[in-house]
């Protein structure tokens, strides 16, 4: 295949092809993930929970093991040793856990196997990608053009560094990420108009009330602090709300990552974005 001839390319170390695939299970789409893993090669790198990489990879080559993502594992109630019992081509077969991996490229969780193996079972030989190790003190700038000059645009494929790739994601995960900034930035805008029309409000409708204390000798200031008081009151009570309201909003989403995903995802109260959404309210309420 062309993987395998990149093989002959210099400063190349190794070359992992990778078969991407979807299988049921138990009433979910299970993404099955096969990637060569030779003998001769250190193993390409998997986010393990424990466990010797080497051997898992010998486990997944010898032995016909897999490595679960944590998602999947916490989803189905499984763990290291447990068994795995998947439909194939050739009927059903099971498979040996061999360690857990934090993995979240698919919600309904990953499994990754020998690609012989599922090459044999699947009956196909086919290829979707491939993790390419350089040799040491390769130039990993130079070895990306040399690569690409081999392929020479016959196929429609694009090498990325690690360091790209990773690069790319965490764009993704910040993009996503500024649009909630954006959301928060626009409810705290609003807030913030909601309390000075609500104070404006209440000065205009106790017009005659502060007239009749300013009559009876009530000092300007003490007007002011009264209004202040009243500003201060109403954000703290707001704010504390709509904190605890954001929050247990909040918290279905946890459980629902939880539950339908087997996402890791631990509930971490954000005091310090509590406490100065409050000092912005009790501020914005003193002007």
């Amino acid at each position: 295949s062309v993987f395998e001839g990149l093989r002959e390319v210099e400063g190349v170390a190794s070359v992992a092809p990778m078969r991407f695939a979807f299988v049921p299970y138990r009433g979910r789409d299970l993404l099955l993930l096969g990637i060569r893993l030779d003998a001769d090669v250190d193993p390409p790198r998997l986010a393990l929970l424990g466990g010797d990489a080497g051997a898992v990879a010998r486990a997944m080559r010898e032995e016909g093991a897999v490595v679960a993502s944590d998602n999947f594992c916490r989803g189905h109630g499984l763990s290291v040793g447990d068994d795995v019992e998947i439909g194939t081509p050739v009927g059903p077969r099971r498979f040996p856990i061999a360690a857990r991996a934090i993995e979240y490229s698919w919600p309904h969780g990953v499994l990754y196997l020998d690609l012989g193996r599922y090459a044999a079972l699947w009956d196909d030989p086919r290829a979707d990608a491939a993790v390419i190790l350089p040799e040491e003190g390769a130039d990993p700038a130079a070895l990306q053009r040399r690569l690409a000059a081999r392929v020479g645009g016959a196929y429609p494929i694009r090498f990325l560094l690690w360091d790209d790739y990773q690069d790319r994601i965490l764009a993704q995960i910040d993009e996503f990420h500024r649009i909630q900034h954006v959301q928060t930035f626009l409810s705290a805008a609003l807030g913030l108009f909601s309390i000075f029309l609500a104070l404006a409000i209440s000065a205009r409708v106790r017009a005659r009330e502060i007239a009749v204390l300013r009559a009876v000798g009530m000092p300007l200031s003490g007007v002011r602090r009264l209004l202040r008081a009243e500003g201060l009151l109403l954000a703290g009570l707001g704010g504390a709300l709509g904190i605890a309201f954001g929050q247990m909003a909040y918290l279905p989403g946890v459980t629902i990552a939880r539950q339908s995903a087997g996402y890791g995802f631990e509930y971490v109260f954000p005091a310090g974005a509590s406490a100065g959404a409050l000092a912005v309210v009790a501020a914005a309420a003193l002007l």
